[in-house]
């Protein structure tokens, strides 16, 4: 849903695209967008988290334009 603008508009033109996507926070563990009645976002309590989400999705990013490239 996030990425439906750039798949839709990829495939349009012939192109190949992509999207990686961090998630910080769990349902199943009652851990979600907003911790309390005062709207503290999730990513400010767990910003180490957030950090090594963003670490992670730039590294798998980096990959797959590689891998893509050399395709």
């Amino acid at each position: 849903m996030e990425c439906s603008a750039i798949f839709t508009v990829a495939a349009l033109r012939g192109l190949r695209a992509g999207a990686v996507l961090g998630v910080v926070g769990n349902l199943a563990n009652d851990e979600h967008a907003y911790k309390d009645e005062k709207q503290e976002p999730l990513a400010c309590v767990y910003k180490k988290k957030a950090e090594e989400a963003v670490e992670n999705a730039i590294t798998v990013a980096v990959g797959a334009v590689n891998y893509l490239d050399a395709v």
